[in-house]
C-alpha cells in the first residue's frame, strides 16, 4: 500500500502506468507462486486504485486537453501529400518513402510489420515478400523491367501482395499474402522497386537505400510530419498506429460496413474496426449519407 502511495504522489506516473506495473506485479505474483489470488488482489487495493483515478483525475484532464492529437494517416491525406510532393521530381530516397506510405496506409500495416521494430530494422519486409500482378483476380505474375530500361514504357500492374510472414497476430507466419490493389499505392511500389534496383541496392531488405541505414518508424513518420505541417495541419502528432487506423478510417469513410473492413485489417472480429476507425471517418460517412436523403 505505501508503494501505492508514493506512486499515488508521483506527477510522472500517471493512472495507466499505475495499473500497469500493478498488473506486471500480479502476474509474476502468479508465475512464481503458483497461488492466486495474491497480495495485489485485494479489495483495499481496488479501492486504493479507485482513490487513485480520482486523485489524478483532474490534472490528467488538462494533460489529454493540451496534449497534441494523434491523427491518423487517411487515403485522403496522402492525397494531398502526393499533390505536393509532384511539385518536384521524385528522388529515390522520396520514391522509397511515399512507397511506404501508401502500403502503410492501404495495407492496414503496423509499421513493425513492414519496417521491423525499433531494437531491430533488420527485421523489415524483405524484397522478396513483393509480387505484382496483372490481373484484380488471376494470379498472372508480372516481373520488374530490365535495370536499364525507362519504366515508363511499361504499364503498371493491377495489384500487388505482400508475404507478411510472421506478425503480431499471426506467431506462425501462415497468413495468406495481402493484396494491395489502390493504383497509387501499386504504381509507388512499381517505381521504387524498379529504382532501388538500378541504384544498385544492397541487401534483402524492401526500404533501404545504398550505404544507408534501413528506413525507420521514426524516419518516415518524421518526414510525413513536416509534410503535413507545410500543408498547415496544426496541433497534431503521428504514431505508430496512424497508418493502421488510417487506412481502416478510411474504408469506413467510403461506406464499407466493419465485416468488409475486417478482412483487409486481418481482423477476426469485425468489432475491431470500430476500435480503429477515427470518429472523424464515422461523422464524414454520416454526412455523405445526410447529403443524400
Amino acid at each position: 500500500m505505501e508503494w501505492l502511495t508514493h506512486l499515488a504522489n508521483s506527477t510522472s506516473h500517471t493512472t495507466n502506468t499505475i495499473r500497469a506495473y500493478l498488473s506486471g506485479l500480479k502476474y509474476f505474483y502468479t508465475q512464481e507462486t503458483l497461488r492466486t489470488p495474491g497480495p495485489f488482489s485485494s479489495v483495499a487495493v481496488d479501492l486504493c486504485i479507485k482513490g487513485i483515478i480520482r486523485l489524478k483525475a483532474p490534472a490528467e484532464k488538462v494533460a489529454r486537453d493540451i496534449k497534441p492529437r494523434s491523427i491518423d494517416i487517411t487515403t485522403a491525406m496522402l492525397s494531398r501529400v502526393l499533390t505536393l510532393l509532384q511539385r518536384n521530381p521524385f528522388t529515390p530516397r522520396l520514391l522509397m518513402m511515399w512507397a511506404a506510405a501508401t502500403m502503410g496506409t492501404y495495407a492496414l500495416l503496423r509499421p513493425g510489420e513492414f519496417l521491423g521494430v525499433k531494437q531491430n530494422h533488420e527485421d523489415g519486409l524483405p524484397v522478396t515478400a513483393i509480387t505484382f500482378y496483372s490481373h484484380l483476380t488471376e494470379n498472372i505474375e508480372v516481373s520488374l523491367p530490365p535495370a536499364n530500361h525507362p519504366i515508363e514504357r511499361y504499364p503498371v500492374p493491377v495489384r500487388y501482395t505482400i508475404q507478411l510472414g510472421i506478425t503480431k497476430a499471426d506467431q506462425r507466419g501462415q497468413n495468406a499474402p495481402h493484396p494491395v490493389a489502390a493504383r497509387v499505392a501499386v504504381e509507388a511500389m512499381w517505381r521504387w522497386l524498379h529504382h532501388r534496383r538500378m541504384g544498385g541496392a544492397q541487401g534483402a531488405q524492401l526500404f533501404r537505400m545504398p550505404n544507408q541505414p534501413a528506413l525507420s518508424k521514426a524516419a518516415i513518420l518524421d518526414w510525413l510530419t513536416s509534410l503535413l505541417r507545410i500543408l498547415e495541419y496544426k496541433n497534431f502528432v503521428l504514431s505508430g498506429r496512424s497508418f493502421r487506423r488510417g487506412g481502416a478510417s478510411s474504408y469506413t469513410a467510403m461506406g464499407l460496413t466493419p465485416q468488409q473492413v475486417a478482412p483487409a485489417g486481418r481482423w477476426s472480429s469485425a468489432a475491431m474496426v470500430n476500435v480503429y476507425s477515427s470518429k472523424q471517418s464515422k461523422a464524414q460517412r454520416a454526412a455523405i449519407l445526410s447529403s443524400a436523403m
